[in-house]
């Protein structure tokens, strides 16, 4: 999941899902963030900005504050991986 920020002052802000060390959908998952200053011609490097180790952090939402224009950025996090899930009855 990909959230696309436009703000007047600020450069364009892509977050996304940073998958680390493989394509697994779930797992060792970070926020990343690109953002381009010439309105998405360059995109510098990748900058983790939620990473929580080797648990999941993903589905992130950003939103821009309508008075002060602050930046709001909202995900999910996990501390679980499928080998935790038990679907077992009890």
């Amino acid at each position: 999941m990909t959230a696309l920020l436009r703000n007047a002052k600020e450069p364009l802000l892509v977050f996304a899902k940073g998958r680390v060390g493989g394509s697994f959908g779930h797992g060792d998952l970070d926020v990343v963030l690109k953002y381009s200053q010439d309105n998405g011609k360059k995109w510098p490097r990748i900058h983790a900005v939620q990473d929580d180790g080797r648990h999941a952090v993903a589905i992130p939402f950003s939103q821009v504050g309508g008075v002060t224009g602050q930046i709001f950025l909202l995900s999910c996090e996990s501390q679980h991986t499928e080998g935790d899930v038990d679907f077992r009855e009890k």
